[in-house]
């Protein structure tokens, strides 16, 4: 009874990162955008900005905010990918010899995957955190290289939890239902996000240079400076869909610890 009041206790670190991941992403742009409401001379409207420009200033709230966002969620996430590949080792794998099968091979392929996935993309989150977009050029190379790893890990992370639950639930199970629409939501905001990159990119710079230069070649009109705004939202806004699914995703690790909290149960009785 008290192994099993333990593992109940476990059940909170999913839903800890996770949560923390979705909420405290939040967080950060909207005190971004609190914080430039405070500056007069900030162009208006001021609407929330993609995430490379919202914790640029290292001495700001926004930067700090989402600092202790990831570091709560990079290692629940990894506790939470390392302890779902002993699930699938000990639930699934265990009924399959992976030594002379290849469906066993397979499957503790998919192991070894969710930790690798839970570790890089918990390693690649941190370091964009704390890895400013900006000068030098050597900066921007390693924030648009970290912000990379993190999607295409992340998104593979995800990928894998869909192929543990294809072994461990039935195909019509809602947990790889839920998991294969996350995915695709995450696709697809990832998709949005490679093409809004650029134009956001050099929206930001238009406006920077219409409100600090004030030479008459770097003032912008009006509607100008809103679909600058618009654009600049636009991938904040995928970015937090990308970042949100992630999170639920995590999250959906509490009914695999149901799967293995009921194998307990049967070998107590």
């Amino acid at each position: 009874a008290a192994v099993v009041i333990m593992e109940s206790c476990f059940i909170s670190i999913p839903i800890i990162g996770g949560l923390a991941f979705i909420i405290g992403s939040g967080l950060t742009i909207y005190v971004d955008r609190l914080e430039r409401l405070r500056v007069a001379s900030t162009p208006r409207p001021v609407l929330y900005r993609f995430f490379s420009q919202a914790i640029l200033g290292m001495h700001q709230w926004p930067h700090w905010i989402f600092v202790g966002t990831c570091t709560i969620f990079g290692p629940c996430l990894y506790w939470t990918a390392h302890w779902q590949a002993a699930l699938l080792e000990q639930n699934g794998c265990s009924t399959i010899d992976a030594n002379t099968s290849k469906d066993g091979q397979l499957c503790q392929s998919i192991a070894n995957m969710l930790r690798i996935d839970g570790f890089l993309t918990a390693i690649f989150v941190y370091l964009d955190a704390w890895i400013p977009l900006g000068r030098p050029i050597i900066t921007h190379i390693s924030h648009t290289f970290v912000a990379i790893g993190f999607f295409v890990m992340g998104t593979h992370y995800v990928y894998n939890t869909i192929r543990m639950a294809q072994v461990l639930y039935d195909d019509s199970s809602v947990v790889i239902t839920t998991r294969k629409t996350l995915l695709g939501i995450m696709v697809l905001a990832g998709f949005g996000i490679a093409i809004t990159t650029s134009p956001a990119v050099k929206a930001h710079g238009q406006i920077l240079d219409h409100q600090y230069r004030g030479t008459d070649e770097s003032k912008m009109e009006q509607q100008s400076i809103v679909q600058c705004r618009q654009m600049e939202c636009a991938m904040s806004t995928l970015q937090m869909i990308l970042g949100i699914c992630l999170g639920f995703d995590m999250i959906t690790a509490v009914l695999d610890k149901a799967v293995e909290m009921n194998d307990m149960n049967d070998d107590i009785q």
